[in-house]
């Protein structure tokens, strides 16, 4: 499938684990994050300043950093993605908070057994990472395998969700 034009709103938000460009559509369905302090311009697109377009992605961001939330519900578009591609996504999106799974059990989940190597070729095409947590994806090894914005920040993201997932095991208060 091939990405539509579309006008594409972005903002920037800090984060514990650095500057997250964020971009939607109008109707504020999630298109990409990127891990950057400086905009990163994707083909086909029409950029503009956002004006509330991201507003609902930047509240659930921060709702996350903070431990308070464990899933999202912002809409993502899934433009451009074949169909393995989006259920690869969809597979990575189920994941719970603090759990990780490996290649091969998206290849599963996907409906492709076998095909961990697609899966994770697809897992490094996700343009919405921490939304659609392909953090959560690991070798089936144990150890973190690929990542686009690097191994430190998925580390990262692995060790804020064990963190607030022992707080909230304890009962403490964040």
């Amino acid at each position: 499938m091939k990405d539509k034009p579309f006008d594409a709103y972005f903002t920037f938000i800090e984060t514990p684990v650095g500057n997250l460009m964020i971009t939607a559509d109008r109707a504020g369905a999630l298109y990409s994050i990127v891990f950057s302090s400086a905009p990163v311009y994707l083909p086909r697109l029409t950029y503009h300043r956002a004006a509330g377009e991201c507003d609902e992605a930047i509240k659930e961001l921060e709702e996350y950093f903070n431990g308070t939330r464990t899933s999202f519900t912002v809409r993502c578009r899934y433009d451009g993605a074949t169909v393995f591609e989006t259920d690869v996504w969809r597979a990575c999106a189920a994941i719970p908070y603090n759990t990780t799974k490996s290649y091969s059990d998206i290849a599963v989940t996907a409906g492709k057994p076998g095909a961990d190597r697609a899966a994770g070729n697809a897992v490094g095409k996700n343009r919405i990472p921490i939304i659609i947590p392909c953090h959560r994806v690991i070798r089936k090894s144990g150890s973190l395998g690929g990542f686009g914005p690097g191994p430190e920040k998925k580390r990262a993201l692995l060790e804020l969700e064990r963190h607030y997932g022992r707080v909230k095991a304890q009962g403490k208060p964040d």
